[in-house]
């Protein structure tokens, strides 16, 4: 009687440990699930503002030249507000994408992300200024410039 008390218990045991493990593998594939999840969360937010900074240029086509013909800012007045303002929206946008691409699971397919903000900040005397100015606020292009040479 013992030894088969003794049988049932070591099977039980077994039965735990295997369970265990199943529990296990499936909460760590969760996990990766979930991370991905987040991580194509925080890209749909970083890339709502871009678009939003884009639109604006498309609601008035003349700003295209601030962003993407590298003329320089407005000396003063309400042109100077507006496109300082639209270049914080743009960093903050460029900024939110190479936070989110610093998290894990590290998606290489967004490398891209990386180029275009150098671009921009070469590119762009508005956003060049933005980031040069507030360079402690923004900790994705300051570790992206750190390791890139940028003119």
């Amino acid at each position: 009687m013992v030894e088969i008390t003794a049988i049932v218990s070591l099977a039980g045991v077994i039965f735990s440990l295997i369970f265990l493990g199943y529990q296990t593998r499936e909460l760590a594939r969760q996990t990766r699930l979930n991370n991905k999840v987040g991580l194509l969360s925080g890209m749909y937010d970083a890339l709502t503002l871009l678009q939003t900074a884009q639109l604006k240029v498309f609601e008035d086509p003349k700003l295209s030249a601030y962003f993407y013909e590298g003329a320089q800012l407005p000396p003063r007045g309400d042109e100077r507000v507006r496109v300082q303002a639209l270049a914080e929206i743009w960093v903050d946008g460029i900024e939110c994408t190479l936070m989110t691409l610093g998290l894990p699971p590290r998606p290489h397919q967004y490398d891209g992300v990386k180029s275009y903000a150098v671009y921009m900040y070469r590119k762009s005397p508005a956003i060049k200024n933005r980031v040069d100015k507030n360079l402690d606020y923004y900790e994705g292009y300051r570790n992206l410039l750190n390791g890139t040479q940028v003119d």
